[in-house]
């Protein structure tokens, strides 16, 4: 089944006065101040506890509504006083979220509440991807499941489905709480028209066939007819599943619309400590579909779950991308046999079924909750680290998982796995050797080459092997008239696809991707042009979407205009937006457009120009540029990189700009002078001005307010006062910061030699 959105065209609406607040829960808009979110909030709490009377009703029907969520730091009564302009109004969760569903368009509560909002989306109903029907035989032994068990004892397991049916045989057994239905607006879910969450429920703890037999089920009912569900009824039954306590949540169901408000919800549950789990949906072998993220599967935090049959590869229909954590059975499920469910049901829901069942039983092994970054670390351990592309870590097999399930969890690094940068690995109450050496967690990994991690506690070890390649994967463009090669030392490159050798001279005409990959799988590359009547153009493609400042490069002859103006050799472009290239041959009589896109976050970015350098500070607006050994920043606004704005001339040479917080700070050889950002380009906006006598400063950084540097002797200081001194040895010194670290460098040892951390120099 197709999963796609059609706009909700019924919703919720909020009826009744404060002073004559109904036991269900229900606002009307024109409320008061005093109690109106505090009497809900009781109403709520009662309602989690099972108090029947304080149910929580559904809505009245009728017109487009939307869900809303507050930005932090707005004053409940500001929200009530917004709330009421926009006719009926219901939270969807305890009000300290300040989420809810109102009465009107999100286009009309955004004009009514402007920048007052987190986030604001139509409240739609998605047609959701739940199962298929077919005739495959299967055994259920492929997960290595028991026929008979009671495991997930005092385990909660809250199904966000159709419903259940309490009378099902196989169910007989089961501890099945109240649960909430979102669609009638009642605390007990009596009902499951579709079948499918009864069908889901009999393999997480049906008798005979369940999983999880000893599990507790906590039924959530988000559709009736199993066909949609409604944007406000996933919402408020994500929140309600957390603060009832669920330890692992199935969501055997998905759609191909990233939605805010569900991610937010999401985010709500991962924070309690519960375990997600989704389908990733049943459209594998659409074309229109396949390969695409599908959500709730897709969202982080959420466990992505695709199907396998009974030959132990992916179904045919089985949605696959590189979001898929796990697969599980899906097809020719022995659990429908002999049950009177017409055909034999298959779909990525039933296999999630199994992983939420799974989820349960790694719970009650280690007897406490586990959230889902932890039981996804029990995946990759179960799976010896392997990762598909596009089926995780591949098919569950439960006993591998459960002997896994008490190893220690260790964060940021995993099996197998390959690093560009420094990385940190992060445990607790734990022992560890890296190469053989003695490991704290947190300490930087930062040397070149494979690596052991081995780190234990009281109930077991766990080793990762794995790859740390911080050394720079470049190459050099050669052009010449009609042509262009690429030269690089390290890596294997391909063009269009094919192999590439270095420095092979490229002439043929079109549309080309350039791309060198290095011995772990980092990639870096470009995209390019090339004509035999027109200039080649380098550093965008048609189309393409850049998220930092680019480098447009054109050779040949004729004449090439960025945004209309025209160029010779290379032009910068930092200003967000779309740009149009256009080339023309020398005769004017041919020519070639394109179009890029520039979408640039909002944070400072340093990089050289033509052997200088520049800084650009989008957030203020403004770049600043200097030549090579020059003593003079020029400044000029981002609108227009053609007009100099500003001009400064330092006593020195220019050695770097940095920004942090609301300082910017010019550092030359001599010393350094800090600006306000938001004057600097037209205001003088001077912060103070330092010169480091008998220092010729050679490389800085910034850092909580203070200036590193290094001299050309190798010496690294701290501050104005020279504080923390340290001698390199008359090495050649580079000093970056990063997060709340300084790094010193050798570039004449390649390595780092010190780190400044908690007020103190570590070599």
């Amino acid at each position: 089944m197709k999963t796609i959105r059609t706009t909700l065209i019924a919703f919720l609406a909020a009826v009744i006065t404060l002073t004559a607040l109904a036991p269900c829960g229900i606002f009307a808009a024109r409320a008061e101040s005093a109690g109106v979110f505090s009497r809900f909030d009781e109403l709520r709490s009662r309602f989690i506890a099972g108090d029947p009377d304080a149910e929580i009703c559904e809505l009245p029907e009728g017109g487009e509504r939307a869900v809303l969520a507050f930005r932090q730091g707005v004053a409940p009564a500001a929200a009530l006083k917004m709330l009421n302009k926009m006719g009926a109004f219901r939270p969807l969760a305890y009000t300290s979220q300040m989420v809810f569903a109102v009465g009107v368009t999100a286009e009309e509560a955004r004009e009514i509440c402007g920048g007052a909002l987190l986030y604001c989306v139509p409240d739609e109903e998605n047609d959701i991807s739940l199962c298929s029907e077919d005739d495959i035989p299967y055994e259920l032994g492929a997960i290595g499941v028991q026929p008979v068990n009671d495991g997930g004892r005092g385990v909660t397991v809250a199904v966000l489905d159709s419903g259940v049916d309490r009378t099902c045989e196989q169910l007989a057994h089961a501890d099945i709480l109240p649960g909430w239905d979102a669609v009638a607006g009642t605390g007990d879910v009596v009902t499951d028209e579709a079948g499918h969450g009864t069908a889901v429920c009999r393999i997480i703890c049906g008798e005979g066939y369940g999983v999880s037999q000893g599990a507790t089920l906590l039924p959530v009912r988000i559709t009736g007819d199993g066909k949609k569900i409604k944007t406000s009824h996933l919402v408020e039954s994500l929140y309600y599943a957390a603060d009832a306590g669920a330890d692992v949540i199935n969501m055997s169901f998905g759609g191909y619309i990233e939605n805010a408000a569900e991610s937010e919800a999401v985010a709500y549950a991962v924070s309690k400590g519960c375990v997600l789990v989704a389908s990733a949906g049943n459209e594998g072998a659409d074309p229109e579909y396949a390969g695409r993220y599908s959500y709730p599967a897709s969202f982080d935090g959420v466990v992505s779950v695709a199907s396998f049959g009974a030959d132990g590869k992916l179904s045919a229909f089985s949605q696959y991308n590189d979001k898929v954590d796990i697969c599980a059975p899906g097809e020719g499920l022995a659990v429908f046999a002999g049950t009177g469910d017409a055909g034999m049901p298959q779909g990525t829901s039933f296999s999630t079924a199994y992983v939420s069942a799974a989820a349960a039983l790694c719970t009650e092994k280690l007897g406490e909750r586990i959230n889902t970054a932890r039981f996804e670390k029990m995946l990759e351990y179960a799976a010896n680290g392997k990762r598909g592309e596009n089926d995780g870590w591949g098919n569950l097999y439960i006993p591998a998982l459960l002997e896994c399930a008490d190893m220690p969890y260790v964060e940021g690094v995993r099996m197998n796995g390959a690093y560009f940068s420094e990385i940190s690995a992060r445990f607790q109450n734990c022992t560890a050797l890296l190469d053989g050496e003695p490991y704290e967690s947190g300490e930087i990994i930062f040397s070149q080459g494979r690596h052991t991690l081995t780190v234990a506690d009281a109930r077991g070890e766990v080793t990762f092997e794995f790859y740390v390649d911080t050394l720079p994967l470049t190459f050099e463009t050669e052009k010449g008239e009609g042509w262009v090669a690429f030269v690089f030392e390290r890596g294997s490159a391909t063009l269009d696809g094919k192999k590439y050798t270095s420095g092979t001279h490229i002439t043929r005409r079109g549309d080309h991707v350039f791309e060198l990959t290095g011995p772990y799988g980092n990639k870096v590359g470009t995209s390019f042009s090339i004509s035999n009547s027109l200039p080649a153009v380098f550093g965008a493609a048609p189309d393409e979407v850049c998220t930092r400042p680019i480098e447009i490069t054109a050779v040949g002859k004729g004449k090439t205009c960025l945004d209309g103006g025209e160029f010779e050799g290379s032009a910068y472009v930092y200003t967000n937006g779309k740009h149009t290239v256009k080339v023309t041959d020398i005769t004017g009589e041919t020519a070639r457009e394109f179009t890029f896109t520039l979408d640039i976050a909002h944070s400072p970015l340093t990089g050289t120009v033509a052997e200088g350098g520049a800084f650009f500070d989008p957030e203020y607006g403004y770049a600043a540029c200097w030549g090579p050994g020059g003593a003079t920043l020029t400044l000029y606004a981002l609108e227009d990189l053609t007009t100099p704005i500003r001009e400064m001339t330092f006593p020195g040479e220019i050695v770097g700009v940095f920004a942090e917080d609301g300082l910017v700070c010019a550092v030359h050889s001599c010393g350094w002078r800090t600006f306000r950002r938001d004057d600097i380009l037209f205001g003088e906006g001077d912060a103070g001005e330092y010169f480091a006598e008998d220092a010729n400063i050679a490389d800085a950084c910034m850092l909580g307010g203070d200036v590193f540097f290094a001299d050309e002797s190798g010496s690294v200081f701290r501050g104005e006062d020279k504080k923390d001194m340290l001698s390199a040895g008359g090495r050649s010194v580079l000093l970056a910061s990063a997060g709340e670290k300084v790094y010193a460098y050798s570039a004449y040892t390649p390595g780092i030699i010190y780190e400044y951390f908690s007020g103190a120099w570590k070599e």
